[in-house]
């Protein structure tokens, strides 16, 4: 009974560690979601209405991976990148907190509390949302040779563009709803993430459970 009791209290640690205000630590993205690719490809759409449910986090650890998680030894991600360099990010408000998802770490790292979903958007629907994934591009990331800033924005456009599809998908798989939005508040955004000057806000993607139409 000692020996049980000491187990449940090590994992009710572990968890508070695991979602604490400074970072959460995310669990590995499924391997399998028993969803055939062409089958996801058919019913990929955009959804504007979800239910006031936050999706899990185990939900929001694949559809973050899927997004730009690592995929490979060398530390390349699930998406294409210009000259194979990481300038992009994803940002997220979830249960009301902002976080940087972290890559290489595959987890959350916490920036502020006390933040609304309509705070990045200038359509209101998305704020009804109670997840948002904001992808945002680090224009400090480019290396010399990548051409003007012109030239820059339109590889961060393309490699979001990447990432915006694998949401969709992973998103599909999982019977969730997102939505690309262009829509971005730019003041919002840096203010919700502490984003610096040249770390740009380019879409939105609110992620939830689908409400009936």
């Amino acid at each position: 009974m000692q020996r049980l009791f000491v187990f449940f209290s090590i994992l009710l640690i572990a968890e508070a560690i695991a979602y604490s205000d400074t970072t959460i630590v995310l669990d590995k993205p499924l391997e399998n979601a028993n969803v055939d690719i062409m089958k996801a490809f058919k019913n990929r759409k955009s959804e504007r209405s979800y239910t006031n449910q936050l999706i899990s986090i185990h939900h929001l650890s694949t559809v973050l991976w899927s997004g730009y998680g690592i995929n490979r030894q060398d530390g390349k991600h699930t998406v294409p990148t210009a000259y194979g360099k990481n300038y992009m990010k994803l940002y997220v408000i979830y249960d009301g907190k902002t976080y940087r998802y972290l890559p290489e770490k595959h987890c959350l790292q916490f920036i502020r509390a006390e933040v609304t979903t309509a705070m990045t958007s200038t359509q209101g629907w998305v704020g009804k949302s109670t997840c948002v994934i904001v992808i945002v591009a680090d224009m400090d990331a480019f290396p010399f040779y990548a051409g003007l800033r012109e030239q820059q924005l339109k590889y961060a456009h393309a490699t979001a563009g990447c990432i915006a599809q694998n949401i969709y998908i992973a998103c599909t798989g999982l019977k969730l709803g997102t939505c690309l939005v262009a829509g971005v508040n730019v003041t919002g955004c840096k203010k919700a993430f502490k984003l610096h000057e040249n770390e740009l806000p380019l879409f939105i993607m609110p992620v939830g459970y689908p409400s009936a139409h």
